[in-house]
């Protein structure tokens, strides 16, 4: 059975650092597990990869000894299920606002009693039937897997107070980039008011218990973040990529066109 050491971590007060995936491959999740990160973040909602690519990224993750944090492109049970099924554990959906939302997206990741999703047990989740049985499977599942709701725009910070408080809730995400757009300050996270909204959010939720996430562009705005008691930083690896490269050609004296 898969252990989700990415929820085991947070609920032990740790902090987990993954990155997104500039180009969604098997061996760049290979080579950010080999690297030292935490776990891959796998978009379904940007980068439009589907439960079968999914599948193959999670199976680059395995083979590092790393976890995946899955963006599905929408909260619904049916397309939640089929990316759960690829054997990702932690699932987090975009635009969620109110405690409903939140609820629901709980129980697409659990099995009955405490969910509704449908059950499948000789899938690649389920190690294809080969290990335990059903009733295993189900029940320990129940025990790993994560859903961290995507929390990015005003309104639902207007209804925080329900949504922390919807029971089995263990951990949200905070999307300052949309938050900003929602607010009516595109590209500006750091705005005052942003930043106002994203610490009361963090605030909240730690005196509930419940582990808070953001994302960062850099070494600098993760340790910020860490500081302020965010549990899981999702940075990106594309901008990592660009602020290494740009800073090789301009330490080497050359423009990375003409080669000097």
């Amino acid at each position: 059975m898969r252990e989700n050491t990415l929820k085991q971590r947070m609920a032990a007060g740790q902090t987990v650092v993954g990155t997104t995936l500039a180009y969604p491959c098997p061996e760049l999740v290979e080579a950010c597990g080999l690297l030292g990160f935490d776990f891959a973040f796998i978009d379904g909602e940007h980068d439009g990869t589907d439960p079968s690519e999914c599948r193959e990224l999670v199976r680059a993750a395995d083979a590092v000894g790393i976890q995946t944090l899955v963006r599905v492109p929408r909260n619904d049970p049916q397309t939640i299920l089929g990316y759960l099924e690829t054997g990702a554990l932690s699932v987090t959906a975009p635009h969620v606002n109110t405690a409903a939302d939140v609820l629901a997206g709980i129980q697409a990741v659990r099995y009955p009693p405490e969910g509704i999703r449908g059950a499948g047990s000789a899938t690649r989740a389920a190690n294809y039937g080969i290990t335990q049985s059903g009733e295993e499977h189900f029940r320990k599942t129940n025990a790993q897997t994560l859903f961290m709701p995507l929390l990015e725009e005003a309104r639902a910070f207007e209804n925080l107070d329900e949504i922390l408080a919807v029971p089995g809730l263990e951990g949200i995400l905070i999307g300052p980039g949309d938050l900003a757009l929602s607010m009516g300050y595109p590209g500006q996270a750091g705005h005052p008011a942003v930043q106002e909204l994203l610490t009361r959010g963090i605030r909240l939720a730690r005196e509930a218990g419940i582990a808070v996430g953001t994302a960062t562009r850099d070494a600098a705005s993760t340790r910020a973040m860490i500081d302020l008691g965010f549990q899981l930083i999702l940075t990106s690896s594309g901008a990592i990529f660009i602020d290494a490269v740009r800073a090789f050609l301009r330490e080497a004296g050359v423009d990375g066109r003409s080669g000097g």
